[in-house]
């Protein structure tokens, strides 16, 4: 076995004992945690395909995996949810099953924990930042709903 010493690599890189002080950029360290909250009417004959718009956020902002979505019945059948946006479907999340009485999932529950901290449009598998604000959608992905129901999305971010 072996001691080790180490830093972490968001926030800390690059500080020493002996380097000024520099403050990490704020949706890392020390910034204003901010909430997003919407709540979407799942159709009883929702199909596939059908999606559901709950977030605009800034494209540089960085998720927190405190995130999640919360559903009520929305009926058998084996329906799912993936989360992204209109370029990446399922950037977030893939296929969580909402066909049980009711449920959770972490919004991000596509990303390893390696991608927290990540730029939103980084974790939305976006080459570039695009700039402004990101739509966040929920798409009705491999079953259609067979019961109306709710979903309701939780969204923590912070933003430089």
């Amino acid at each position: 076995m072996a001691i080790e010493h180490r830093k972490g690599t968001l926030t800390m890189t690059g500080i020493t004992s002996t380097t000024a002080f520099s403050p990490a950029k704020a949706a890392l360290a020390g910034g204003r945690l901010r909430r997003w909250v919407d709540l979407v009417e799942v159709g009883a004959a929702a199909s596939v395909g059908s999606t559901y718009t709950f977030a605009r956020l800034p494209s540089d902002c960085t998720l927190s995996p405190l995130s999640t979505v919360r559903w009520d019945d929305v009926g058998t059948g084996g329906a799912t949810l993936d989360i992204g946006d209109g370029a990446h479907a399922d950037g977030l999340a893939t296929d969580i099953a909402i066909d049980a009485a009711a449920g959770s999932s972490p919004l991000l529950e596509a990303k390893g924990i390696e991608t927290f901290g990540q730029p939103l449009w980084q974790m939305l598998g976006h080459a570039a930042d695009p700039g402004g604000t990101i739509d966040l959608v929920a798409t009705l992905a491999t079953a259609a709903a067979s019961a109306g129901g709710t979903l309701v999305f939780d969204v923590y971010y912070t933003v430089d």
